[in-house]
């Protein structure tokens, strides 16, 4: 796959021609992904929406060359813009679907309005990156809509997510019987806020509720639901067993009970605390032949039957428009949902005792994490998903650790992500 994208974007900058990327939000991966690009040959940032155009402005300082933008409030402007090969600096949406960019890539994490963004991506005719915390929602029926507009959905390339699902194609095409898969978590605490995550969010200067989420497992559970639902593999517990144990122990602690491990079942989506490099993903593989156990061993990969594939890292805001123009010039996704709808889904539980009128905050909040299970536990649970939270109003008082459900809150009026998810739910 490399060479080929190598080879692409290197003709298409010896032709003066670029893949055109509209970029959507200008947090930590927005921000990484656009200064990237222009180290990259081949694509070009031809658009970026953000609410604080000051920032925005600052972003585009810091990229290797001296890059033109202008600042656009009309399609005329807009248009402008584009003709004069300058960057499009845009704080209304709307001006992303009237851009001629090729894709948009959405880095925003926010759920309701992220489903906007894929949707009237799609409409536009435009390839859409999406965002993992209302692709877990929604991810299905966006894909589906994709497809019938002739353009590629996916997840993000460089996230966990899509690290795995490319480490689980490269197994199962060596013809490995896989029985997990997922990545390594340096830290969780499922109670945990922007307050108790601040020295590490200043230390790293990030947003304290995005370290939040990571912290209290939110982040995690979602990211491995969107592995659930491109691969088919389920987590054997609710919010999977997260037993930490070093690299070396993996292979003989995820397997199944009956051969001394800690599955009821194999293939499954697991977290393992404690392993090094914490930004690492796995994919563990198994073979009883003979000669492919006494090959691997003598390869390094240890006695068998069972073996561990791993990358040590992954590089979100580096990494993430590889895929992107990948699903330009090949018409592939990173990482998509395989079914109708989803496998799994990640619902709410309560951070701490909620009462009854309270208007919930965000993902990585002070209200509430999100565990992830089989859609199918969960629907019949009645559970909120976790996408679905943010600005719901408490209806009823709610122990602390409590799962939410759709009977406890009343969701906001004009929420368009609800609006496409409530379809599943009357079903």
């Amino acid at each position: 796959m490399y060479s080929q994208i190598y080879k692409k974007l290197n003709e298409l900058e010896r032709q003066g021609q670029a893949i055109k990327v509209a970029a959507v939000g200008t947090g930590f991966i927005g921000r990484g992904m656009i200064i990237q690009a222009s180290f990259m040959k081949g694509v070009r940032i031809s658009l970026i929406y953000g609410r604080d155009l000051d920032k925005v402005r600052h972003i585009v300082k810091q990229c290797n060359h001296n890059l033109e933008y202008q600042e656009c409030t009309s399609t005329a402007e807009l248009k402008a813009a584009q003709n004069s090969n300058k960057i499009a600096l845009v704080s209304d949406p709307n001006l992303i679907y009237e851009s001629d960019a090729d894709i948009v890539v959405d880095t925003t994490g926010a759920p309701e309005f992220g489903a906007r963004v894929a949707y009237n991506s799609i409409l536009s005719g435009k390839h859409i990156v999406t965002n993992p915390e209302m692709d877990i929602c929604i991810g299905p029926e966006l894909k589906q809509m994709a497809q019938e507009h002739n353009v590629i959905y996916s997840g993000q390339d460089g996230d966990e997510p899509g690290v795995v699902k490319q480490l689980f194609d490269y197994v199962s095409i060596l013809g490995f019987e896989i029985t997990a898969l997922g990545k390594f978590k340096n830290f969780t605490d499922i109670h945990a806020t922007p307050t108790s995550v601040k020295p590490w969010s200043d230390a790293y200067k990030q947003n304290p509720y995005k370290i939040s989420s990571f912290a209290d497992g939110t982040k995690m559970n979602i990211e491995m639901g969107l592995v659930s639902n491109a691969t088919g593999y389920l987590p054997d517990v609710r919010g999977m067993h997260g037993h930490k144990m070093s690299i070396d122990e993996i292979v003989n602690h995820i397997k199944p009970k009956e051969e001394g491990g800690i599955l009821h079942k194999n293939k499954v989506i697991e977290i393992i605390p404690g392993a090094e490099p914490s930004g690492g993903v796995f994919v563990i593989g198994h073979s009883n032949h003979p000669q492919v156990i006494d090959d691997m061993q003598y390869y390094k990969m240890g006695t068998g039957p069972y073996y561990l594939f791993y990358r040590p890292y992954h590089l979100c805001s580096i990494e993430i428009l590889v895929g992107a123009v990948n699903m330009v010039l090949n018409r592939e996704s990173t990482i998509e949902p395989i079914a109708e709808r989803p496998l799994v889904d990640v619902a709410t539980f309560a951070k701490r005792p909620l009462k009854k009128g309270e208007r919930l905050d965000c993902i990585g909040g002070y209200d509430y994490y999100g565990l992830v299970d089989n859609y199918l536990t969960y629907r019949n649970e009645n559970a909120l998903s976790v996408s679905l939270a943010e600005n719901a109003i408490v209806t009823r008082d709610i122990a602390q650790d409590e799962i939410l459900t759709m009977n406890d809150i009343e969701i906001e009026k004009d929420n368009f992500l609800w609006e496409i998810a409530q379809k599943r739910y009357e079903k």
